[in-house]
């Protein structure tokens, strides 16, 4: 779903493109063509994916010690900055990476680490949105969100994330497909790999 969230976006990216002149919705001939548009949008969007690292606070009866355990990592998405003079911004991930943490860091392409903290969620949709204060670093400005409603099945699909865990992690990794299906139901979150 993060994945689908992120196209979204990318589509977006792909429609300012259509604005300076370029085809909103390219065929499949344009990736192996010399006016591919793939590692430009790369090249924009990338540095606005994090690799988002949960962690989960516990205390020992026994020891009467504080531990903090990392619990699981995924993909985040800088969506958008905080409104008025406050430095910072919006991150959209999936509720499943979330769910089981009660701290979070995002680790930003250029190696900056931020914490996050969790304003909001919805289950049912397996979606998070978390917050952090201050710029943004190395350049990344929020992803513009596109209409998850105007994608049809068939579409061109640009998909960056980090796939893997700890330090198996391949960061920004960039990959094209096509959009296989809408509205899917019956889809359990828990079966997706973070």
């Amino acid at each position: 779903l993060l994945a689908a969230l992120m196209l979204t976006g990318m589509l977006a990216v792909a429609e300012t493109a259509d604005q300076d002149g370029a085809e909103a919705n390219p065929s499949y001939d344009i990736v192996y063509s010399s006016n591919n548009p793939i590692p430009e949008i790369a090249e924009r969007v990338r540095p606005a994916i994090v690799q988002l690292n949960t962690k989960q606070e516990s205390w020992d009866p026994a020891t009467r010690l504080a531990q903090v355990n990392e619990v699981g990592g995924g993909s985040a998405c800088y969506i958008r900055s905080i409104e008025g003079d406050e430095p910072g911004g919006y991150m959209l991930t999936n509720y499943h990476v979330v769910k089981d943490a009660d701290a979070y860091t995002a680790l930003w392409l250029d190696g900056s680490e931020t914490d996050l903290e969790q304003v909001g969620y919805d289950d049912g949709s397996d979606i998070a949105v978390l917050k952090f204060k201050g710029e943004a670093p190395g350049g990344a400005q929020p992803i513009p969100m596109g209409d998850s409603d105007a994608l049809r099945i068939g579409e061109l699909a640009i998909i960056i994330g980090n796939p893997g865990t700890g330090d198996e992690v391949f960061f920004g990794s960039v990959t094209a497909g096509i959009i296989s299906g809408l509205e899917r139901e019956g889809v359990n979150a828990d079966n997706f790999s973070h």
